[in-house]
């Protein structure tokens, strides 16, 4: 299912059937919007170094606060909490705060030469970094991150060069072995029509690392490739560097605002957008922060110039250190789940399409968040593509965009997870050629970008949260609508399987497809739909895959033991027992989340560092998003199957072993 979306063009994904949002309100957004009022917010923000837990980062929630302030939004608030290393949200390590001045790296053999300066180029220190001076020869240890790469190598008391991540590298090199300090370079394969980019890393220790933390500086590839060049040829190469900076116990802040509902003030749709990242970081993502003032502003007006009705449910929006912040609000707002009718993450959503090569893509929600926004942002996208929307002060390229099913990186991980429970789709460009690195400047903005993503959000915003029965009803029939094609596309694929399985597994696979279309027409009774519609588009759904299935030979029914049968059903923990989650959110295994590594040990971690399947992280998150208390390990397999397609069962089960053995699952018979 996912698959057949991913593979068809933006054409093919525009609405099937007649919009549910009047064209009136389109267009009028479409007036209000200002991409060039988004970008300036979006220079504004860029100005800060805004890592996480640091005086920069507060001066741009400052900034942000007070905007919201100024337009006139209700209730709003700077939400502060614990980061300190250790504090856990849900299984998420709150950073260290980081206070911050100068630092600089320095050649002083076999020349002497100034290599990098902070905060001269601000990616150029790694995040985290603590004070002191250092002085060493250098050694080249390849990645840096597996103990491979330190074969006979002597590293203690010398700096290391190196091209994984830095912090990664620095727990590796410095509190494993000894380094002084790390310096990284980007790999050969990472971008090398920019030689002199510098990317950003960080270090992310724990509470227990913070004394044995050093340094870490990014260089560039052709400063890399010169510093090489002279280990290659035997000579010494001798480095100093110095760093102004403290380690400490800090605050995370997230800001958040509100237009009430109207008659419906406890339903909720939400607007997320991390504000995070080092100076400047404009599409990532000052361009999600800036926009979402934008949108709070045009909402605001239109509804002062009585343009809209309502909303009649409230919008909210929220303003993060991407993950942690994110995790910080959730745990300490369980009422986010009540009442939510859906969500939009805004990140990366500025780019020049010309100057960045990125292609808006519209990230659905998994198999385990259905929702009727899979269907409603494209074909509001679909209607902005063919009206031609534009800025003045912008481009005048046609919008390019990409319907994408799930993957994650961002606060929409959070928000969808089921214990959250808040479906929400992601929006962003992709690839953008300087993401992460020091060109990612607000000359790579473009408010033409800006301006269709916000009219894009806007409206299904305030279609959420204005939505009686009558719009869920034609909604309905977009979902509707595209949900057939959806299966048919699956069926004509053949309900494809690996070799191995046999018919029985794809007739499993296309009954769990008809349910998850099920489901998210189900979605639709946030907004009162009449029950008989609901049980007039289940009936015909079910029709239609009995009708697929027939004409693909399937039985009628499929069990879920079915699928266990061909399984190894020796495993253990057995296939047939029941996995409990004993947190909330996503499940967080990160550089800066060393714990659960640390619980398996070096060898049987190795499976993750060399995993089976590329999407090994991603079918992690959905497994444990389908451990509702009640599936069995076998039958969370098949829904993993029907959604990634030929996922082996004992992959499922390794996973749920691991998390069991790491104390964040517990396993019932």
């Amino acid at each position: 299912l996912s698959a057949a979306l991913a593979s068809t063009t933006p054409a093919q994904q525009a609405a099937p059937s007649p919009l549910p949002i009047h064209p009136d309100l389109l267009q009028a957004i479409a007036s209000e919007m200002s991409g060039a009022r988004a970008k300036a917010h979006v220079v504004q923000i860029a100005q800060h170094h805004r890592v996480q837990a640091t005086a920069g980062y507060d001066s741009a929630a400052q900034y942000v606060a007070a905007a919201a302030k100024a337009m006139k939004l209700s209730n709003v608030q700077i939400h502060k909490y614990e980061s300190d290393g250790k504090t856990l949200y849900g299984t998420y390590q709150s950073p260290l705060s980081w206070t911050w001045n100068e630092a600089e790296l320095r050649v002083v053999e076999p020349v002497e030469e100034r290599l990098s300066r902070f905060p001269d180029i601000a990616m150029s220190l790694s995040t985290l970094s603590n004070g002191g001076e250092w002085s060493g020869e250098l050694v080249h240890v390849g990645v840096g991150t597996r103990p491979e790469d330190y074969a006979g190598v002597q590293v203690a008391g010398k700096i290391v060069l190196a091209h994984g991540y830095a912090g990664a590298v620095h727990r590796a090199a410095v509190i494993e072995r000894g380094a002084l300090g790390v310096v990284i370079y980007p790999a050969p394969t990472d971008r090398p029509q920019f030689p002199d980019m510098v990317r950003y890393n960080g270090l992310w220790p724990q509470w227990e690392e913070r004394d044995r933390v050093t340094f870490g500086f990014q260089i560039s590839r052709r400063q890399g490739d010169r510093l090489l060049g002279w280990l290659r040829d035997g000579q010494r190469v001798v480095l100093e560097a110095w760093v102004d900076a403290s380690l400490h116990p800090g605050e995370l802040e997230i800001v958040s605002a509100t237009i009430p509902g109207s008659d419906r003030p406890n339903e909720t749709f939400y607007f997320i957008a991390h504000l995070d990242h080092p100076q400047p970081s404009a599409n990532d993502n000052a361009s999600g922060s800036g926009l979402l003032l934008e949108i709070a502003r045009t909402i605001q007006a239109l509804k002062e110039a009585g343009a809209i009705a309502g909303p009649r449910r409230s919008i909210t929006f929220l303003w993060v250190p991407e993950h942690f912040g994110t995790m910080a609000y959730l745990a300490a707002h369980p009422e986010t789940a009540r009442g939510a009718v859906g969500g939009l993450n805004l990140d990366m959503v500025g780019e020049d399409l010309a100057k960045t090569g990125s292609v808006l893509s519209i990230v659905q929600t998994p198999w385990s968040a259905p929702s009727y926004l899979n269907d409603l942002v494209p074909a509001v996208a679909a209607w902005i593509r063919d009206a031609g929307i534009e800025e003045a002060t912008g481009s005048s390229w046609p919008l390019a965009y990409r319907v994408r099913p799930y993957t994650s990186g961002s606060d929409h991980d959070m928000l969808n997870d089921p214990t959250i429970g808040v479906p929400t789709v992601a929006l962003g460009f992709w690839d953008d050629w300087y993401h992460h690195t020091h060109y990612d400047t607000p000359a790579q903005v473009d408010p033409t970008s800006l301006k269709r993503v916000g009219v894009l959000s806007a409206a299904v915003a305030l279609f959420s949260a204005n939505a009686g029965a009558e719009d869920a009803a034609q909604l309905g029939e977009l979902v509707w609508v595209g949900a057939t094609a959806r299966l048919a596309s699956l069926a004509a694929a053949g309900v494809a399987a690996p070799p191995d399985r046999d018919q029985a597994m794809r007739a499993r696979r296309l009954a769990l497809s008809v349910e998850l279309e099920r489901r998210t027409l189900r979605s639709l009774d946030l907004f009162d739909v009449e029950p008989q519609r609901q049980e007039e588009w289940a009936a015909s759904l079910a029709e239609f895959g009995r009708l697929l299935g027939s004409r693909l030979g399937f039985r009628d029914q499929v069990s879920a033991e079915v699928y266990a049968e061909g399984a190894d059903a020796s495993q253990s923990p057995d296939v047939y027992s029941t996995p409990v989650r004993q947190f909330i959110g996503p499940f967080s295994d990160s550089y800066a989340d060393i714990r659960f590594r640390q619980a398996l040990g070096a060898e049987r971690y190795g499976w993750y560092q060399h995993p089976p399947t590329s999407d090994l992280s991603l079918i992690r998150y959905e497994v444990i998003n389908f451990m509702d208390g009640h599936r069995t390990i076998a039958e969370i397999g098949d829904l993993i199957d029907a959604e990634f397609r030929g996922v082996p069962l004992e992959v499922v089960a390794r996973i749920v072993e691991d998390l069991a053995l790491s104390g964040w699952v517990e396993i019932r018979e």
